[in-house]
């Protein structure tokens, strides 16, 4: 398995396809964003997280497995954050 990032969410969108690991989130800024965390490619997936305030700062998730996806609903005023996943080459 090898380690990706995904840089600046910083608005809804789909994150990263396929299944993986969900390790952690470094939230660089928000002014009263949130985030809601969905198990596939758009906002009709499972939820992972639902609604959540994050603080800026990284915020270890530990293992959190996906199988088709990760797309996050963006809410509030601002957030803009980076993705640390682990997947297999593909």
């Amino acid at each position: 398995m090898i380690t990706k990032y995904i840089a600046n969410i910083s608005g809804s969108q789909l994150v990263v396809t396929g299944e993986g690991i969900l390790e952690g989130i470094y939230v660089t800024a928000t002014s009263s964003g949130t985030m809601k965390l969905i198990d596939g490619v758009a906002a009709g997936g499972s939820i992972m997280v639902n609604t959540f305030t994050p603080a800026a700062g990284y915020h270890n998730i530990g293992s959190a497995r996906f199988f088709n996806g990760i797309y996050v609903e963006k809410g509030g005023t601002s957030i803009d954050a980076t993705f640390f996943v682990r997947q297999e080459d593909r």
